[in-house]
């Protein structure tokens, strides 16, 4: 109740990041007394304190995953995040225990103090992620002009996207264009490459894979508010408008069918 009713006053006042480099402080800082301090009626009011502190770490994490997690894969991300975490208090009891045994349990919980407020030297090359991103959906791809519709299992789908950029710029663009292979792999590529022209050097054709029609198509959905502004910067290098095809894997025996082309 303490944790809860702390993060409820303090939340919009602090960044994630400085509650949880507080709260980790107190935690190493109880446990710490846990190991030196021998006075019963002391030990039981300062874990009152830890044990607020550890539910605010929790409640923080939890928040954050839930934020940073669209909701077409937010189901599957907590169960990841589930999976790890109590994977790994499994494996530190285990470790802790293993240690306890040979050092005894003083020992172990200043060490663990220890480790528990090293963490916080990490702050300056771990920063915690942005949860102040918009995820909603921006489906904002022009449906192809298609000779007729694919069956949703028809695939792989092989998608090209055509930029002709300024030369001089090229060195910038390919930074941005290859932030966008994480967005592409994160909605469904298997797939994903970036190509250079060899007759004409200011032009460049983007390729990612999908298992499916229905795949990609479910691509549409998962591109969010957040990603426009990447899609932004890689288009502002383009002195003419892109250009996008797919093609479907056109498998023995069937006639194969042409590509189909848009402009975006």
């Amino acid at each position: 109740m303490l944790g809860a009713m702390a993060l409820q006053r303090t939340r919009s006042k602090l960044s994630t990041e400085t509650l949880l480099s507080y709260a980790t402080t107190i935690f190493a800082a109880i446990v710490l007394s846990l190991a030196l301090l021998r006075t019963p009626a002391i030990l039981c009011f300062l874990m009152l304190f830890g044990g607020a502190s550890w539910t605010a770490i929790m409640s923080l994490f939890n928040i954050m995953v839930q934020e940073l997690a669209p909701d077409w894969v937010r189901a599957r991300v907590l169960a990841v995040y589930l999976f790890v975490f109590q994977g790994s208090v499994a494996l530190g009891s285990t470790l802790w225990g293993f240690v306890a045994l040979r050092t005894g349990v003083h020992a172990t919980l200043a060490a663990a103090s220890v480790g528990t407020a090293a963490c916080l030297l990490l702050r300056p090359w771990f920063r915690l992620p942005d949860t102040r991103l918009d995820l909603s959906i921006w489906n904002h791809w022009v449906k192809p002009a298609m000779i007729e519709e694919p069956e949703p299992d028809d695939g792989p789908v092989l998608v090209t996207v055509k930029y002709v950029i300024d030369p001089a710029k090229a060195r910038e663009f390919l930074h941005q264009i290859h932030k966008y292979e994480r967005v592409r792999r994160r909605d469904g590529a298997i797939s994903w490459g970036i190509f250079v022209d060899t007759e004409a050097p200011n032009t460049y054709l983007e390729s990612f894979k999908v298992d499916s029609w229905a795949e990609h198509e479910r691509q549409h959905n998962r591109f969010t508010q957040a990603d426009s502004e990447l899609e932004k910067d890689v288009l502002s290098y383009a002195i003419k408008p892109v250009e996008v095809q797919h093609y479907i894997y056109a498998r023995k025996g069937l006639a194969p069918q042409r590509p189909t082309a848009s402009v975006g």
